[in-house]
């Protein structure tokens, strides 16, 4: 680079003519008064800072034309096409969980303590927890709470996937089978 920045100035150092302007024509930047049609004498002056400011009004609440006419306009919340919605039931008390942990963890002969840490991680102990794809207690996604409810011999509908008891009952067997790595980011 500083070769080639020397190369350039003895070129000119070295030039006998004299070097003049490509072009001798004013280039004017797009936004300068002179093209914008003002007059350059206001623009020196200051606005008035007691002047009353006009209100600007609100914009009306219209869909934005679209060459796509079943495009949702951009004011409509558009329907999640991800999960399927399923009802939500009511939350248990924490003696009710806590009598669940304590059947099923018992029933699998696993650790009380790690079934619990595992839906409170997962679910703050919400049993209509929805995330994306994942819901319930445990956050099951419908392929995993498909194929662990198969594996189980139990029934595989979607909606049980909020139901405390099957929850924790699927956790329960998932863990007395070595599946913990189902969860893991609550170990």
């Amino acid at each position: 680079m500083i070769i080639f920045l020397a190369l350039i100035l003895s070129t000119l150092i070295a030039s006998p003519e004299p070097i003049t302007p490509i072009t001798t024509e004013i280039i004017q930047h797009p936004f300068t008064p002179a093209v914008l049609g003002q007059n350059t004498q206001n623009l020196s002056k200051a606005p008035d800072p007691t002047a009353i400011p006009t209100p600007l009004q609100a914009p009306k609440n219209t869909p934005i034309s679209s060459s796509i006419p079943s495009q949702t306009p951009y004011f409509q919340k558009p329907t999640p096409r991800h999960t399927n919605l399923i009802a939500k039931k009511k939350q248990p008390t924490g003696p009710e969980l806590d009598a669940l942990f304590t059947k099923y963890s018992y029933q699998y002969k696993i650790d009380r303590v790690k079934l619990r840490k595992i839906a409170i991680c997962e679910s703050n102990l919400n049993i209509n927890a929805h995330n994306l794809y994942y819901l319930g207690l445990y956050q099951f996604s419908e392929s995993s709470w498909k194929s662990y409810r198969k594996l189980m011999g139990t029934d595989t509908d979607q909606s049980l996937r909020v139901d405390p008891e099957q929850s924790i009952k699927t956790a329960a067997w998932m863990l007395s089978t070595g599946r913990e790595n189902a969860w893991p980011n609550c170990k």
